[in-house]
């Protein structure tokens, strides 16, 4: 299904998922671990000021390389800044802020490495978001 643990890019490989519950978060992570068990993964994230930030941060994050926070295009959105200093308490990983989000996309991609996993999740915007940036263009 789109939107959900989907490969949309590759080299590094590219997943979006639009879990943004601390629930969705642990199923997420739980699949990606189960189909790719050892890979190095970037977590990209953005997430809404009504959510549960540090559950689903806690639940991303665990065991990963990096965290690349950004925003998406929602009003809600919480500043990166500010979601890199709420998160900070509950991810053992570094975390580099990034507002924009297709510079934060690349960066991720350049700390997982031709070989690794980058996860963007913690938002249905940032899922779709990052779908759209990471599919490869059809050549006409």
């Amino acid at each position: 299904l789109p939107g959900i643990v989907e490969v949309v890019g590759g080299n590094p490989r590219v997943i979006v998922d639009g879990a943004h519950t601390a629930r969705s978060a642990e199923a997420t992570r739980a699949a990606v671990e189960a189909r790719w068990p050892g890979e190095t993964v970037v977590l990209l994230t953005a997430m809404l000021d009504e959510k549960d930030v540090a559950g689903v941060a806690q639940a991303l994050a665990e065991d990963v390389k990096h965290v690349v926070v950004t925003r998406v295009d929602s009003p809600r959105c919480i500043a990166p800044a500010d979601l890199a200093g709420r998160i900070e308490s509950v991810v053992k990983a570094p975390i580099t802020v990034q507002d924009d989000l297709a510079m934060a996309l690349g960066r991720a991609r350049a700390l997982a490495g031709s070989e690794g996993t980058v996860l963007a999740s913690g938002s249905i915007y940032l899922a779709g978001a990052v779908r759209t940036l990471a599919k490869p263009k059809p050549v006409v």
